[in-house]
């Protein structure tokens, strides 16, 4: 969540204050309202205001009044953090001729943003925005006073505000109910007119007529039967035009957006925001039984479960009344973009599973309101999920265009849709009948609906539904000049428009929902980014090797262990904690997550691949080495296995026997391993290499050659500037092309100065000139590796006051990629780093690849919406291919996921360091690895999709000792025979039925793909995402099992053995 301006909260003052005028048409009923108001109202707008005295004399009566200013509603401040406030209370004997004496009287508030509230002395309540609200008495005894003092804070760098300081009698409930209803109404009778296509003029009569009949002398008086008799009159009157009104609806959501973690660490989010907004909640629909709460989040749940089994009991018996909605089905409300493709399936994978466990059902309507931007595979990954609605509000917040739906099918690549409710308000809506109204008037002119969807409540740090707020929607559901309000779940609302969608023709959207905004997320919080991608990949990995064994040698499967660590990884993607945009707990936190997943992770596939290398054949000299390739078609690839710290020269042979290229390098740890190119290790499989160390390589090396600025194999010659240090030219030998600009370069840094005051987490800002910034010269280029296996020369320099670069450009043997590695010490503040490469080649666009996709984004901009995107995301590879098809380049990334392309130059984004909310963001040493692989043809010849999953899951290595086994020297277990397929996931089903299989077409192909298993199934059956069986499939002959699979489509097979 991004904080509010000082101008956003000024608007929304004046707004709340002004509201929505009526037209002179309504003149008279007007009039008649604003008495009913000042004499039905009881606001408490005189206080003595301190900025600067401590609390002990602000709560001393006895302090001088000399020493305080006057202050009432609508004051606003923006110099110091806090100020205090203080008045006295006297009970009146009556009000409007009502006695008193008996009644309870309490006292509301809202103020921008977070105040505390003292009764003589005593602390009352902490609360936050509108949700103060202190009883003052039970009983009241006219003539009792109370001192009430209050502290009252705004956010950083925002304005602190007065809004509203009520007082609340018992004994005048039904009087304001009735009331409110006629003020909040009025200023929406106009906007509702025009919306239902009336003429205002025609009912000035009828208005005016209502309005004469209403007593106001006998309210003043306290005559309330006679007042009563006369508005009940007055709505007789404008029955006529209620029947008009009422036939459209308001449709009311309860919902308090909560951040487990951003300004706060989980442990806060946890304790105080869950669980005070949990039971305020609760509290309130004692008092207001009628409408209905959303709540999302599973993982919020489960801490309440686990820590708060009483609050969580009573959560349970208002979801079973009805009252209250396990809504969303997701984990948490994850980032749109940055997770992999398999962490969106299983976030509604295990929302829903606990839904189902704990509350007896799921929602179908996804909510994740506060992520930055969505990703164009989500309407597959919803529609297979069980899901049939999603709501978000987030792309409203765009900096450069407006998107132009609100009720629209959205569909991804594959030809999934699914029906998407952007409401015209934000997820915090106050319940204000003027703008409500306005919002309905738009979605009638826009879409055809005769509805409105209003999310109301606060949030970011919960605190749950204001009382004024449910206050006012109680009060407008009995007036007759406004629409109906219904408080809806979100359920309830997805059953009326998809109704609706049966005879309206909603739009459809084809394409991702790009935020204009929060650029800076796809690179804040380098090394969190890192954890998550790593952790990802070892997961699967975890998976797919256990699936192996527990299929082929009928171990147990790490079922809880696996789940566990999924679920922490889900969390950690929550959208402020990923994305960067979070205060240092945070990441001290997430440090600690990643590390216990990895650990937990690493027990899991150590375990499998122990088991399956213990019935490999590893005889034969020397010391073997399991290698395990973790995809789903044989590959091969630089491999390191470790030595002993004296080993000076080292021997490797394949599973054949065949002696390989061998090199002894130095690891990251300062350890030895001896490096060489594996040649194909089977799919989803192993081989067995052998390392005699102390002998020799006599294997002949292919071409592999360096000099000062030149690295040559068989494939690629590097050249680098001796000047600059940045690549000058990557000349293909084979395809006799290349691939850098003349005049360009390729692995050029390029910086830029971010202004300090405006940039944060979230946004780059950069100063009027642009902010480039110039890079020193490089200060040496130097050989650091010279072998067989591969060579690699190092440019260092230094840079801005306090940083240094060291960029690795290095050449395997044998290999077409020309790799990188960017070693920065990383310590200056609100800088932008990029990674620039000048192509040799004119694209009109860059393909990328995306969660489960990828997607086109233009280089040469001609539309404001696509100048917007000149930052965006990207996972594994991003891919310049001419216009002409013929030749392009990937680059891949390791950890990365900012890009940008504008005419021929395609750039990472590599590091920020911006100073909000967390000084301390990403100022460390870092190592980013990254690669260029020129290509002939498009990126599908290329099998670029295939390469970027080679990239970022290396092969494994485990070292082992002598034994014979009946698994031979190499086997695989699972495959795919189709170029365009991947295995993403195998893993056991979530009932414990057989085991699941999840493919995804790469590369917008239709077609059929075979898998090979490693034993023959007894049945199998496709799924849907949550492992819900759809169909059942063909017996397979033999260890095999064809399906049919879609372009991108994302297929799920259950599988028994």
């Amino acid at each position: 969540m991004k904080r509010a301006t000082l101008w956003a909260v000024m608007a929304l003052a004046f707004v709340c204050a002004v509201r929505v005028p009526a037209s002179a048409g309504n003149a008279a009923m007007n009039a008649a309202i604003n008495k009913m108001k000042k004499l039905v109202y009881q606001p408490m707008d005189r206080w003595q205001l301190t900025k600067d005295l401590p609390k002990e004399q602000v709560l001393d009566m006895n302090t001088p009044s000399g020493k305080f200013q006057k202050a009432g509603i609508g004051y606003f401040w923006a110099d110091k953090q806090e100020i205090w406030i203080r008045t006295r209370y006297e009970v009146p004997e009556s009000i409007l001729g009502i006695p008193i004496k008996g009644t309870k009287i309490s006292m509301s508030a809202n103020v921008e943003d977070w105040g505390e509230i003292y009764v003589n002395g005593e602390l009352k309540q902490t609360f936050r925005r509108s949700t103060g609200f202190v009883p003052l008495t039970e009983s009241a005894v006219p003539g009792d006073k109370y001192f009430i003092a209050m502290k009252l804070r705004r956010k950083d760098r925002d304005t602190g505000l007065i809004r509203d300081i009520n007082l609340e009698y018992e004994a005048l409930k039904s009087l304001e109910t009735r009331v409110a209803g006629f003020v909040e109404a009025a200023s929406a009778v106009d906007i509702l007119l025009e919306a239902s296509g009336e003429d205002a003029a025609k009912w000035q009569p009828t208005l005016e007529q209502a309005a004469a009949v209403i007593d106001i002398e006998a309210l003043r008086n306290g005559d309330l039967k006679p007042f009563y008799a006369t508005l009940e009159k007055s709505e007789q009157i404008l029955q006529p035009l209620s029947d008009i009104l009422k036939k459209y609806s308001m449709f009311l959501v309860g919902y308090s957006h909560i951040d487990p973690a951003w300004m706060w660490d989980k442990a806060e989010g946890e304790h105080v925001v869950v669980r005070g907004t949990s039971a305020q909640i609760l509290e309130l629909q004692d008092e207001f039984p009628d409408f209905i709460y959303a709540a999302n989040q599973m993982h919020c749940y489960r801490w309440m479960e686990r820590d708060y089994p009483d609050l969580f009991a009573r959560i349970k018996e208002a979801v079973k009344s009805g009252r209250w909605e396990p809504a969303g089905a997701q984990w948490v409300e994850p980032d749109g973009n940055l997770p992999h493709g398999e962490s969106f399936v299983r976030q509604f994978l295990y929302g829903r599973k606990y839904s189902i466990e704990k509350f007896g059902f799921a929602s179908a309507i996804g909510l994740t309101p506060d992520s930055f931007g969505y990703n164009w595979s989500l309407p597959q990954i919803l529609a297979k999920s069980g899901m049939r609605g999603f709501v978000t509000q987030k792309i409203s917040w765009n900096d450069t265009t407006r998107f132009p739906h609100n009720l629209f099918w959205w569909e991804s690549p594959d030809g999934s849709r699914i029906l998407m409710y952007f409401p015209q308000g934000s997820y915090g809506e106050r319940v204000e009948a003027g703008v409500m109204a306005q919002q309905l008037s738009n979605m009638k002119k826009k879409h055809g609906v005769d509805s409105n969807l209003v999310l109301f409540g606060i949030g970011d740090h919960g605190g749950g539904i204001p009382r004024d707020y449910v206050k006012r929607a109680m009060a407008l559901r009995t007036n007759p000049l406004y629409p109906k309000i219904e408080f809806l779940s979100l359920e309830q609302v997805f059953d009326r428009m998809l109704e609706k969608a049966k005879t309206l023709d909603f739009p459809v959207w084809k394409s991702e929902l790009y935020l204009e905004y929060h650029r800076g997320t796809y690179t804040t919080q380098a090394n969190t980014k890192n954890n998550n991608r790593r952790n990802e990949h070892c997961l699967m990995n975890a998976e797919k090797f256990a699936s192996v064994a527990a299929v082929a040698l009928d171990n147990e499967y790490p079922f809880d262990r696996i789940e566990e660590a999924w679920k922490i990884l889900l969390f950690n993607q929550f959208h402020d904690i990923l994305p960067g945009s979070s205060i240092t707990p945070v990441y001290e936190d997430a440090d600690k997550d990643h590390a216990w997943i990895a650990a937990e992770c690493q027990q899991s596939l150590d375990a499998a691949l122990e088991s399956i290398a213990a019935n490999a054949d590893t005889t034969g000299p020397g010391r073997p080495a399991v290698i395990f390739n973790g995809l789903s078609w044989p590959r091969g690839g630089l491999t390191q296995i470790p030595v002993h710290p004296d080993t000076e020269q080292a021997a490797v042979f394949d599973d054949k026997g065949q002696e390989l290229p061998a090199q002894i390098v130095t690891t990251a740890d300062g350890g030895k391993a001896v490096a060489f190119v594996a040649r194909e290790i089977p799919a989803l499989g192993f081989a067995v290499y052998r390392v005699i160390e102390g002998q020799a390589s006599a294997a002949a090396p292919g071409l592999l050659k360096v000099d000062a600025t030149t690295l040559e194999n068989a494939a690629l010659l590097v050249k680098i500037d001796p000047k600059t240090g940045w690549v000058s030219g990557i000349y293909d030998k084979k395809n006799k092309r290349e691939a850098v600009a003349p005049g360009g370069a390729a692995f050029e840094l390029q910086a830029y100065r971010e202004d300090g005051e405006a940039s944060d987490a979230w946004d780059m800002r950069f100063p009027a000139d642009g902010g480039r910034m110039d890079m020193p010269p490089v200060s040496k280029i130097s050989i650091v590796e010279n072998g067989p296996v591969r060579v690699t020369i190092m440019a260092e320099r230094p840079f801005a006051a306090r940083s240094a670069f060291r960029q690795y450009y290095s050449l395997v043997a044998g290999i077409p990629v020309a790799f990188a590695r960017l070693d920065a010490d990383w310590h200056d503040s609100d800088i932008f780093l990029k990674s620039a490469f000048a192509m040799n080649m004119d694209a009109d666009f860059v393909t990328y690849e995306i969660p489960y996709a990828n997607i086109k984004r233009v280089t040469k901009p001609s539309t404001p919406a696509e100048k917007a995107q000149w930052e965006v995301s990207g996972h594994r590879w991003a891919d310049y291919t001419a216009n002409k098809g013929d030749y392009g380049a990937t680059l891949l990334s390791w950890s990365k996921y900012g890009y940008d392309a504008r005419g021929n130059v395609l750039r990472m984004t590599m590091l920020r360091s911006p100073t909000r909310p967390d000084p301390l963001a990403d100022r460390h040493a870092h190592s980013i690895p990254y690669a260029l692989f020129p290509h002939a043809g498009d990126w599908r010849a290329a099998d670029s999709a295939r390469l970027g999953r080679e990239y970022n899951d290396p092969l494994r290595v485990l070292t082992t000792f002598a034994h014979e086994g009946p698994y031979g020297k190499s086997r695989g277990f699972f495959s795919v025979d189709a170029d365009n397929a991947a295995i993403e996931t195998i893993k056991r089903a979530e009932d414990g039925d057989g085991f699941i299989i999840r493919i995804v077409e790469t590369e917008g192909r239709d077609g059929t793909v075979t898998i090979s298993l490693p034993a023959v199934p007894k049945r199998a059956a496709e799924t849907d995402l949550t492992e819900k069986e759809i169909n059942p499939l063909s017996a397979a002959a033999g260890a095999a099992l064809t399906v049919p699979l879609g372009h991108y489509e994302i297929k799920t097979v259950r599988v028994a053995f």
